[in-house]
């Protein structure tokens, strides 16, 4: 739990910081979907219900230690299938802190996927900040885990 509170507090602050300034410009060219549209749903039902299934076979194949390359994986295009999969997983054949560590891979995974991205696509001040703050996080939440593994030791 401390790893995730850790690097929650470090992506908290700069999130702060953005929310109280004053807006830069108005993105009036922005236009939004329909968030009820069936297709996006259908698609994310899909990709929950493959990772799900690969996930129980991963599981059953190579035992715990086979979901942390897994949500490694997982988690450079989604994080959402693999937690929720992983959830599930804790609930009958893993335990606990396993599932966590897997959940905590695959953000950390996301993490990096997304400043990458972002770093391909801007190239600019956007992914500079965003790469700052992914690694601090990272730091964090790596810091955080050493500390609550030595407290439990």
């Amino acid at each position: 739990m401390l790893p995730a509170l850790a690097a929650a507090a470090v992506f908290l602050v700069p999130a702060a910081l953005t929310f109280l300034s004053p807006p830069k410009s108005a993105a009036a060219d922005m236009k939004l979907g329909n968030p009820f549209d069936l297709v996006p749903a259908l698609i994310f039902a899909l990709l929950l219900a493959s990772v799900s299934l690969v996930a129980a076979w991963v599981n059953s194949r190579f035992g715990a230690a086979g979901l942390y390359p897994f949500a490694a994986v997982t988690g450079l295009v989604d994080v959402d299938a693999v937690s929720v999969s992983t959830a599930r997983l804790a609930s009958k054949s893993i335990e606990i802190a396993t599932a966590a560590t897997a959940i905590l891979v695959a953000l950390a995974s996301n993490g990096i996927a997304r400043a990458c991205y972002a770093g391909f696509i801007e190239r600019g001040p956007l992914a500079l900040r965003l790469a700052i703050v992914t690694l601090a996080a990272l730091g964090a939440g790596s810091l955080g885990l050493v500390v609550s593994n030595v407290g439990s030791a």
